[in-house]
């Protein structure tokens, strides 16, 4: 019996299918990035393309926390049911339903926190947040000074996050802080082929595309420095 593929809201086009993809008797799963988050699709065994996952649910950040449960309640449900239904044949349906409750309780702990949590931001010396946003790069995360407020202004400099000692930053003339800032759960991964299941994961991330002033200063290193950590990790 070929898998089952019941993904979360689906919508399905007809050909042409992605350039590259293999042939109809392979399930392919290929995350594409764009501004507005991964979306994952999958080649379904009739040759179509059906679309998983959007990240951002249009109106999610509106749901309360009990609504978020209930969905996620729903999709454990309709995991069980799928295997039930067909066994492990069902296995890309029981992944798909399982990535989202978790994504769904993740969401439900953000909006009981008021869809806020602890980030980490650049200051000056002198306690001063700085224009800058984490990126992730083949060496690693990595500060990005940008040229005005926008996140999505033009990079003016690089400059490698989290070194194993302050000081070393220090020098550089920069003191890694938090804010506390709005946030999003989102499912991000990599890679192609069902294999690229395995990398789906759930985060939470700055809502506010990695840059604001509109933001809650926790810690910019100067006074009394408090313990602290992001609330979801």
């Amino acid at each position: 019996m070929a898998p089952e593929w019941r993904p979360h809201r689906v919508s399905t086009v007809g050909e042409p299918i992605i350039p590259g993809c293999p042939t109809a008797a392979t399930i392919t799963t290929i995350l594409i990035q764009t501004r507005l988050g991964y979306q994952t699709y999958c080649k379904k065994w009739d040759g179509t393309l059906a679309l998983g996952f959007h990240r951002d649910t249009p109106g999610a950040e509106m749901r309360t926390a009990d609504q978020h449960r209930q969905s996620a309640q729903e999709h454990e449900a309709e995991a069980a049911a799928s295997y039930e239904r067909c066994g492990t044949d069902g296995y890309l349906t029981q992944w798909a339903h399982g990535v989202m409750a978790k994504h769904d309780r993740t969401a439900a702990w953000l909006a009981e926190r008021g869809n806020q949590d602890l980030f980490r931001a650049l200051f000056t010396l002198d306690g001063e947040l700085v224009a800058a946003k984490l990126i992730r790069t083949q060496y690693g995360l990595t500060w990005a000074l940008l040229t005005n407020d926008s996140p999505d202004s033009r990079t003016i400099r690089f400059i490698g996050a989290f070194p194993k000692r302050e000081s070393t930053m220090a020098r550089k003339g920069f003191y890694e802080g938090y804010v506390k800032a709005p946030a999003r759960v989102a499912l991000t991964g990599s890679g192609t082929g069902t294999g690229a299941c395995t990398t789906v994961t759930t985060v939470v991330e700055r809502a506010d595309g990695g840059f604001s002033r509109s933001v809650e200063i926790i810690d910019n290193g100067i006074g009394e420095r408090p313990v602290l950590k992001p609330l979801h990790r």
